[in-house]
């Protein structure tokens, strides 16, 4: 902040929830600081990213995850919360994990829950929940009044690793077994970690637009 350059250890394209619960196409970028929240706009032919929240670091309170096998998280500050949806989830909780320890002294509180209150920057309230349909091997969301429900089928084993090569999984971030709608095995945020072999970081990728960030994929 402050006109300071802050190196980036992640960034990515992401879907985000408005107010309505109506799901947007948002960039996420992480840097050893904060978390960005950006827009894509076009005027009179020339694209730029409009900065919708910048959120330090410090002021992350807590990382909320359901218990199911899907690729949302919830990032509750100390000013709102905010869901999305991506991919990468695991190396998020990671590489945020890891720089929050580095600039706090402590570990990241790793929520784990089939439901939660979102919390809105006007003060307002929506619920989202969770619910296992086997049916849907995608993630189906259904909008009633200000509640999302996001209904997936049950995946991989709740032991998989699916961290990129190169990426350490962080110990405690595998799911409680069972849909128990409460906290499971995080209380306190993550574990120690296990000492792990060292792995060679690969290349950085060529980016040909997008924000200028050392993203860890190609910026897309």
């Amino acid at each position: 902040g402050g006109g300071r350059e802050e190196r980036a250890i992640f960034a990515d394209q992401v879907i985000t929830f408005n107010k309505r619960l109506k799901p947007e196409r948002r960039d996420l970028v992480v840097t050893v600081e904060a978390i960005y929240i950006a827009m894509r706009c076009s005027k009179n032919g020339t694209e730029y990213n409009k900065l919708l929240g910048r959120y330090p670091l410090d002021s992350l309170q807590s990382i909320h995850l359901s218990t199911m096998q899907d690729d949302f998280l919830c990032f509750r500050t100390s000013s709102m919360d905010f869901l999305f949806q991506n991919s990468h989830k695991t190396e998020i909780c990671a590489v945020i994990n890891e720089n929050f320890e580095l600039k706090t002294g402590r570990k990241v509180n790793l929520q784990f829950a089939d439901s939660l209150q979102l919390n809105l920057s006007t003060g307002d309230k929506r619920t989202i929940t969770w619910r296992l349909d086997e049916s849907a091997q995608t993630a189906k969301l259904t909008k009633s009044g200000k509640t999302l429900t996001i209904a997936i089928a049950s995946g991989m084993d709740k032991n998989t690793d699916t961290a990129p090569k190169g990426v350490s999984k962080p110990t405690g971030i595998s799911r409680p077994t069972g849909n128990t709608g409460g906290m499971g095995g995080m209380a306190g945020g993550v574990r120690t970690p296990q000492p792990q072999v060292s792995q060679p970081k690969p290349p950085p990728p060529q980016v040909s637009s997008g924000p200028k960030a050392k993203a860890l994929y190609a910026y897309e």
